[in-house]
């Protein structure tokens, strides 16, 4: 049985995609960056929204352009940390290879799939 999970650990390594850290930021910086974002957007004040987001995309362009998905996610009235813990744990899982980039995808497609989708107002095929 463990020679199975090792087995599959290396398939994972040897199979992984982490080009994606070469450039980017660490999961502990998304956090830091994501929080400081949230706090600006969220501080009280005159300023609308608009301008608000045109000021951070400003500060922080290396994370708005790498991170473009994530930055308007940021920047969003309903905003919710569950979610952006939920991908930063996948990400730390692909990155301990855990999973591989192809089996998080699936899982996250899936997960997501029936946490916002009510098939029941699909259109039934007939």
């Amino acid at each position: 049985m463990a020679d199975s999970k090792k087995r599959k650990e290396e398939d994972i390594t040897k199979e992984n995609d982490k080009s994606f850290l070469k450039d980017g930021m660490t999961t502990n910086d998304i956090r830091k960056t994501v929080q400081y974002i949230r706090e600006y957007i969220d501080k009280p004040g005159i300023a609308t929204l608009k301008e608000k987001t045109t000021k951070i995309r400003q500060d922080y362009t290396f994370f708005s352009e790498r991170y473009p998905l994530l930055f308007e996610m940021c920047i969003k009235p309903n905003f919710n940390y569950e979610h952006l813990n939920y991908f930063l744990r996948m990400r730390d899982d692909i990155i301990n290879d855990k999973l591989s980039s192809e089996e998080a995808s699936v899982q996250v497609g899936k997960e997501w799939f029936d946490k916002f989708v009510d098939v029941s107002k699909l259109p039934q095929k007939k």
